[in-house]
């Protein structure tokens, strides 16, 4: 479409350009599977990872009821998990 998505991003879309939009997305859906555009579908990696933190003495109220669910450095162990 020329202009962008819809030809006048003031305006609301009319029938027949949203119809044409829509009817667009269901096909790539239908191509390529919920989700993915690129054809292929993946699933998640398994991580595991314990609940402690990498430097227990920078968490002094680790132990506290407050913190038992909480998952410390969750972004570093998973960083240096794939490298």
């Amino acid at each position: 479409m020329p202009g962008g998505f819809w030809p006048n991003p003031c305006r609301a879309p009319t029938a027949a350009t949203w119809s044409d939009s829509c009817s667009s997305w269901a096909g790539l859906r239908e191509e390529s599977g919920p989700g993915c555009s690129c054809g292929t579908r993946s699933l998640a990696a398994e991580f595991p990872y314990d609940r402690a933190p990498l430097f227990p003495e920078q968490w002094p109220s680790r132990k506290l009821p407050v913190n038992r669910e909480r998952i410390y450095d969750f972004y570093s162990k998973e960083a240096e998990y794939f490298r």
